[in-house]
C-alpha cells in the first residue's frame, strides 16, 4: 500500500498558538490557499481511497482535494488530533506546564477529558492496520493533523514516540510511505511543501 498523508491548512488557532485538539479549528485565508495548492499537487495522483479526520479544519482542507479526485472521502474519527481535554482552546504553554507538573513521562500524560500520546498511537495503529488490510495493493490518501502525522511518520522511521513529537509537519505538507505485505515501512517523502514555495509556507 502506498500511503500519502497530508496535514490540514493553516488555522487561526495555529497562528495564535492555541490548542485545538478535537475542536474544529478555522482555516485562515492562507490556509484555504494552501489547501487549494496541495489539492492541485495531489491531482497528479489517482487515489483508490481517501480518508480524512472529521474535524472542521481537515474537512475544509479535504474538500479541495476531493474536488479534483474520483475517489470519495471517508471520514474517520481515528484520524483526529490528540484530544487535549480541558486544555483545548487554551495557549499551548498551559498544557506543556501541566505535563511537566504531572511528573509522568510526556507520552503517558492524559489531560482530564483528553488522551495521552499512547492513546493517539493506538488509534493510528488501528487505522493503519485496517487500511492496509483493505487497500493492500492500492494508493491511499489520508488528510489529518500535525500530531497524528508525526506519530505515523515516527512509526515508519522506527522512532520512539517522544522523538517523533519533534518531527516537522508544516501545514499541507505531503508525506509518502509504502507498507509491504509484512507491514514494513519504506519512507519516500516527508514534510514536502514544494507546492507552497516560496511564498505560502506560513506558520506551522
Amino acid at each position: 500500500m502506498k500511503l500519502y498523508f497530508v496535514r490540514h491548512g493553516q488555522t487561526r488557532e495555529n497562528v495564535s498558538n492555541t490548542i485545538q485538539g478535537h475542536q474544529p479549528g478555522t482555516l485562515t485565508e492562507l490556509g484555504h490557499e494552501q489547501a487549494h495548492r496541495v489539492a492541485r499537487r495531489l491531482a497528479e495522483v489517482e487515489f483508490d481511497a481517501i480518508y480524512a479526520s472529521d474535524l472542521g479544519r481537515v474537512v475544509d482542507t479535504a474538500r479541495y482535494v476531493g474536488a479534483l479526485q474520483r475517489a470519495s472521502i471517508s471520514y474517520d474519527q481515528r484520524l483526529r488530533e490528540r484530544g487535549a481535554g480541558i486544555y483545548e482552546g487554551k495557549p499551548r504553554l498551559v498544557l506543556w506546564e501541566a505535563e511537566a507538573a504531572s511528573g509522568q513521562p510526556q507520552i503517558e500524560y492524559r489531560p482530564e477529558g483528553g488522551e495521552s500520546f499512547l492513546d493517539l498511537q493506538a488509534r493510528i495503529e488501528s487505522f493503519v492496520e485496517s487500511a492496509h488490510e483493505r487497500h493492500r495493493d492500492q494508493t491511499v490518501l489520508v488528510v489529518s493533523h500535525g500530531g497524528w502525522n508525526r506519530q505515523l511518520l515516527g512509526q515508519a522511521l522506527d522512532l520512539p514516540i517522544d522523538e517523533s513529537l519533534h518531527l516537522a509537519q508544516n501545514n499541507t505538507c505531503v508525506n509518502l510511505v509504502e507498507i509491504d505485505s509484512s507491514r514494513r515501512f519504506t519512507v519516500h517523502l516527508t514534510n514536502c511543501v514544494s507546492h507552497l514555495e516560496p511564498d505560502l509556507s506560513g506558520v506551522n
